[in-house]
């Protein structure tokens, strides 16, 4: 649960930077890495995306060993570094 608190924060953070962003290609970049993300999201978070009405990971759970965290932890840090 707090993994996914941060995620949210994070995607927040994320999308208030861009628009104060000023270049004007900076909405097809902020879709497409929006897209990108919420597919991640969907993957590595599979429960959320069955709650949210998308069945394709019905039989899987999220992985939770420190590994898979840090790997999660490290993708969010990249996408806030691309949007910044």
């Amino acid at each position: 649960m707090k993994s996914l608190i941060f995620l949210c924060a994070c995607m927040i953070l994320a999308f208030s930077a861009v628009t104060k962003a000023q270049s004007g290609d900076t909405p097809a970049i902020l879709h497409q890495l929006a897209d990108e993300y919420y597919s991640w999201r969907n993957v590595n978070y599979p429960v959320n995306s069955s709650d949210a009405g998308l069945h394709t990971w019905d039989t899987r759970l999220t992985e939770y060993s420190p590994a898979a965290i840090a790997a999660r932890r490290e993708h969010v840090v990249s996408l806030l570094a691309q949007v910044n």
